[in-house]
């Protein structure tokens, strides 16, 4: 784990503070003593061990930027199992430990517990689970777990958590893991849920209704905002006011090593994306496009390209599921103008998507058959899976990296009402 440690004399050091478990938080006391709580991870296979193996808490020595003295495990876990991701609120006299337990998935919960010192012993709540969508399986939120306590200045409590909606009539969560807030109250100095019980809240009351922008559009002018990922390395990208979003084309959408790709979330599960692409293959090895994006073993792409039978500019779909690439095509390809702009879309309606092109604004066409992409999910990736699906553009060059291609506009508008 990292700390940041910027000030006037080191500005932007990281410091590194220790590493016995992940998903770790500060706490202050009210003498101005720092203490780091994290997961208990213990990597040994042998009795009497677990990997999860409760909650540690440490001093840290804010002059110094490093942990002192020992390390004590103030927290051993609930029935549950699986307890990480603590973070201790201060409240009425008692410090309450907030923990994340039960995995990540459908069983996803917090417990709860507190102590009159902030080193403990913690006593577990009698309720034991604070917040668990697994006995709500009528609920869209699922797969609750995972927050923390605030307090607003008119003394109301809300707990923030981690949870995620599943794909209408699956239990595949597509858009990843997303983030609620519940009312909080107190009975016998313990935090329950104002509704009662432990399944979350579909509305909060008297809280401010915010309408999300149904549609996001640029033209780069100004470079990449915060709402774009690249991965692992940043994006191989040139910037210009002229022309948009230029990528030096780089390693398949399958490599382990390096792409030019930038993506973004979905933001529903019904949308429609559409991008400008000025690219000029001169062989099957060059491509670029509009992806659905996500991990390097599951996609589907929708890439200009070239076929040297033909020597024309070709539209292609290919997609990866489990690592295993086809045509959805099956060779079946669009053939495109030697130049200008290619507009590629895809119209993407509840776990289906449909793909689209254009070339001198006479009209979309449809391109390929309607495909099933609910595999693009947390689920259905197979292994953990966090992040939810994404829409990427890409450049792909598997002879030299020596070609570019320039996307002067990209949409993504919702067709759906967001929750």
């Amino acid at each position: 784990m990292n700390y940041d440690i910027s000030s006037d004399n080191h500005k932007g050091i990281i410091a590194f503070i220790g590493a016995q478990g992940f998903d770790p938080s500060l706490f202050q006391d009210d003498d101005g003593q720092i203490y780091l709580v994290s997961q208990n991870w213990d990597y040994r296979q042998t009795y009497l061990h677990q990997k999860f193996n409760g909650i540690l808490m440490q001093k840290f020595d804010d002059e110094k930027k490093t942990l002192v003295g020992p390390s004590k495990r103030i927290f051993t876990g609930s029935p549950q199992g699986g307890t990480e991701g603590p973070s201790i609120f201060r409240h009425n006299g008692y410090y309450y430990l907030l923990m994340a337990e039960g995995g990540s998935g459908r069983h996803h919960s917090i417990t709860v517990a507190r102590s009159q010192r902030v080193t403990g012993p913690y006593e577990l709540s009698p309720n034991v689970t604070l917040l668990t969508a697994f006995n709500a399986d009528d609920q869209p939120i699922q797969k609750a777990g995972h927050g923390n306590l605030i307090e607003t200045p008119d003394g109301r409590t809300f707990l923030v958590h981690l949870m995620s909606r599943y794909l209408p009539g699956t239990g595949m969560s597509m858009l990843g893991r997303e983030t609620a807030i519940e009312e909080i109250t107190w009975q016998d100095d313990w935090p329950i849920l104002k509704g009662g019980g432990q399944a979350p809240a579909e509305v909060v009351e008297d809280l401010p209704r915010v309408t999300p922008e149904s549609t996001y559009e640029t033209d780069f002018s100004g470079g990449l905002d915060l709402s774009w990922s690249s991965l692992r390395q940043p994006s191989l990208q040139k910037k210009s006011q002229e022309v948009g979003l230029v990528l030096k084309a780089d390693e398949s959408l399958s490599s382990l090593l390096s792409q030019a790709m930038v993506v973004r979330s979905w933001q529903a599960f019904s949308f429609e994306t559409t991008a400008t692409l000025s690219f000029e293959p001169q062989s099957f090895r060059h491509q670029a496009g509009l992806v659905l994006y996500y991990n390097t073993k599951n996609w589907l792409f929708l890439y200009v390209s070239h076929d040297e039978i033909t020597d024309r500019r070709i539209l292609n779909l290919q997609m990866a599921k489990q690592g295993h690439i086809t045509e959805p095509s099956n060779g079946l390809y669009a053939y495109l103008p030697d130049n200008g702009d290619v507009q590629l879309r895809f119209v993407v309606a509840t776990g289906v998507a449909h793909a689209y092109y254009q070339v001198k604004a006479d009209g979309f066409q449809s391109f390929g058959r309607h495909i099933d992409v609910s595999f693009l999910s947390d689920e259905g990736v197979g292994g953990w899976g966090f992040t939810g699906a994404m829409i990427g553009l890409t450049a792909i060059d598997t002879d030299r990296k020596d070609t570019t291609a320039t996307f002067s506009h990209f949409e993504m508008k919702t067709t759906e009402e967001k929750l």
